[in-house]
C-alpha cells in the first residue's frame, strides 16, 4: 500500500499513534474501542510506528512507519506525510517515541493519553522530562488512566494540571457472573507480560509457598516475555505444577479456567487484568501498587497484600480459599463494581465527548 501518495481523505478523523500491533492493553483498547466501533461519529485510523502485529494488522485504515527505534527520523516524516492526507484530524498519542516528542508539529491537534509516566523512568530521566514538557505543551487534553498516573503528571508538570482528566480503562471482554466457591483443586492464575515490572518471579515464589501447604493446587501463567525461560526454570526446579500457555487469544477462556487471579506487578498505572477478572467473577489478590488500590477496596472486592511480598500475597490467597463466604463476597462485589464502573459503552461515550470538545476548539 502506498501510504504517501494517495489522495486526501475525509475530515473528522482520529489518528491513533501506537508503537506496534501486538497483544497488549493499549492495542486491545484501540482496536476494540475505536477501530472496531462502527457507531462512532468519527473515522478512526491507526498508525503503528514500529510494526504490524497479530492484533492490529494491515488494513485500509491502518498504516505502519517501519521505525527501527524511537529516534528514527525518516519514520517521523512518514507520519507527517500520512497526517497531511487527513486535514483537520486529531492525533491521539499512545506511545513513547523521542523523535515524535521532540518534533511533533505545532499545528497538529493532539490528545495525549498517559498510560504510565515515561518522564519518571530512571533511564534518561532528565531528557524524558524535557521531551514530555515539549509534547504536553501542544496537547489539548491529557488523559490519564488512573489518579496515580494523573498525580505523576501533575507533580512533574504542574503547569499542565488543568489539561488533565482521568478516564479509567474499560472491560473489553464479555461479562460473566459471580461465583460461589473455588473448584477443588483450585487453579491460581497469572496473566500478563513475563517481564520484570509484572513480577512473574513473585508469582512463582507465592506459588511455591502455597504448593507446600496445598499439594493439589495448580497454577497457570498466561503471557510471554523476556523472563519466560527463567520462569520455566524456576517452576521446574521447585517442582511446581505450572502451565505456561503463552500469549492468549482468548482471555475470557483463560479466566474461566482460573479460580483466583494473583497480581504481582511491581509497578502498574492501572491493570486491565484486575477488571477483566472481576468481570468474570474471579476473585483477585494483588500487590497495592500504582492505580490498583483505586480499583480494589481491600476486603470488599479483592484482597491487597504488602507490595513485593509473595509470602503475604500467599496468605491472602489462603484466606480466599478457606474463609467461609469470602470467595463469594469478593466475586460478587468485584463483578458489580466492574459492571458499574468499567463498562465499554460509558468509556466510548467519554471519548466521544473528548473528541467533540477537541474538534470544537
Amino acid at each position: 500500500m502506498d501510504i504517501l501518495n494517495s489522495a486526501p481523505l475525509q475530515t473528522n478523523t482520529i489518528i491513533h499513534l501506537l508503537w506496534d500491533g501486538d497483544f497488549g492493553g493499549i492495542q486491545k483498547i484501540v482496536k476494540t474501542v475505536f477501530l472496531d466501533n462502527a457507531g462512532s461519529r468519527y473515522r478512526h485510523i491507526a498508525v503503528l510506528a514500529g510494526h504490524f502485529g497479530p492484533l492490529i494488522g494491515p488494513a485500509s485504515d491502518r498504516f505502519c512507519l517501519g521505525m527501527k527505534n524511537g529516534f528514527d527520523v525518516p519514520g517521523f516524516f512518514k507520519l507527517r506525510s500520512i497526517a497531511k492526507r487527513f486535514p483537520g484530524a486529531i492525533i491521539v498519542y499512545h506511545l513513547d517515541t523521542p523523535i515524535f516528542r521532540l518534533f511533533y508539529p505545532k499545528d497538529r491537534p493532539l490528545i495525549y493519553l498517559e498510560h504510565g509516566c515515561s518522564a519518571k523512568r530512571d533511564q534518561f530521566r532528565y531528557v524524558n522530562k524535557l521531551l514530555g514538557k515539549a509534547l504536553l505543551q501542544r496537547a489539548r487534553k491529557i488523559i490519564c488512566i488512573s489518579r496515580q498516573s494523573q498525580a505523576d503528571i501533575t507533580s512533574l508538570y504542574p503547569q499542565f494540571a488543568a489539561k488533565t482528566m482521568v478516564v479509567n480503562n474499560p472491560v473489553l471482554i464479555p461479562f460473566g457472573k459471580p461465583r460461589i466457591v473455588p473448584r477443588a483443586p483450585a487453579t491460581i492464575g497469572f496473566i500478563g507480560r513475563l517481564s520484570r515490572e509484572k513480577g512473574p518471579e513473585g508469582f512463582l515464589q507465592c506459588a511455591r509457598i502455597l504448593f507446600k501447604k496445598y499439594p493439589g493446587i495448580r497454577f497457570t501463567m498466561v503471557g510471554d516475555g523476556p523472563l519466560l525461560r527463567e520462569c520455566r526454570e524456576m517452576a521446574q526446579q521447585a517442582g511446581l505444577p505450572v502451565a505456561f500457555t503463552g500469549v492468549s487469544l482468548n482471555i475470557t477462556h483463560n479466566l474461566e479456567l482460573m479460580d483466583i487471579i494473583a497480581i504481582t506487578s511491581l509497578k502498574d498505572a492501572f491493570n486491565m487484568v484486575v477488571i477483566e477478572a472481576m468481570a468474570r467473577g474471579v476473585p483477585v489478590a494483588a500487590f497495592p501498587v500504582g492505580g490498583i488500590p483505586e480499583i480494589i477496596t481491600h476486603n470488599v472486592m479483592g484482597l491487597l497484600s504488602e507490595a513485593a511480598s509473595p509470602h503475604l500475597l500467599a496468605h491472602c490467597i489462603e484466606r480466599i480459599l478457606n474463609e467461609t463466604g469470602l470467595y463469594e463476597k469478593l466475586s460478587s462485589n468485584g463483578f458489580l463494581h466492574a459492571k458499574r464502573t468499567y463498562g465499554l459503552d460509558e468509556y466510548r461515550k467519554q471519548w466521544e465527548n473528548i473528541f467533540k470538545d477537541a474538534f470544537a476548539n
